[in-house]
């Protein structure tokens, strides 16, 4: 099972890098692309909420998915980020009992698609509300973020050991939050 969620993160990671690239492409070449009946992507991706300053937010989430497929793959390999991480904390001359030394693999995973299923979902509120137009890339990333989130949360919750109790509860208070107020509310039409 272990085997079979880490090639799942990598494989969603890998539809997210797709799918981002795409929309970074087009944003970057001034070209809107063709997202078919019931969507408006250009409305989207040529609001104010797309980019930050001159970065287009479709750029970030690139870096967003080439960050979870590279931790994905480390997992995946069985790789001990601690010895990254070691290295790190001696040039930056970090305190030995940094938490940059006690975080794993499969920790920081977590805690990259909790930061990407959350401002998913503040995406995805941008859309609904404030824009009121769908881009239908737009939705298959929040879907692949919010994927990645639950199998990351599930890789963890089965197999991290040591877990402490706080990150769980954090685990299942977005899991309940993202559920109820983005999840329902889309599959069930408010």
């Amino acid at each position: 099972m272990k085997i079979f969620l880490s090639l799942l993160l990598i494989i969603l990671s890998m539809i997210g890098i797709a799918d981002s690239s795409l929309i970074t492409y087009d944003k970057l070449s001034g070209v809107v692309p063709d997202c078919g009946v019931g969507f408006d992507c250009g409305a989207v991706l040529n609001s104010e909420w797309s980019s930050i300053g001159p970065i287009p937010l479709s750029l970030l989430g690139l870096f967003f998915y080439l960050t979870v497929f590279t931790l994905s793959i480390l997992n995946y390999l069985d790789f001990d980020i601690k010895k990254i991480t070691l290295k790190l904390s001696k040039r930056l001359k970090l305190k030995k009992n940094n938490i940059l030394l006690l975080i794993t693999t499969q920790e920081l995973i977590l805690l990259v698609t909790i930061f990407g299923a959350l401002f998913s979902a503040y995406l995805v509120f941008l859309m609904a509300v404030i824009i009121e137009a769908w881009c239908k890339y737009c939705l298959i990333s929040a879907f692949t973020s919010f994927t990645l989130f639950l199998v990351s949360s599930k890789l963890y919750l089965k197999y991290q050991k040591n877990s402490p109790f706080l990150l769980k509860k954090i685990i299942i208070s977005v899991e309940h939050f993202l559920y109820v107020n983005i999840v329902k509310k889309i599959f069930f039409l408010f």
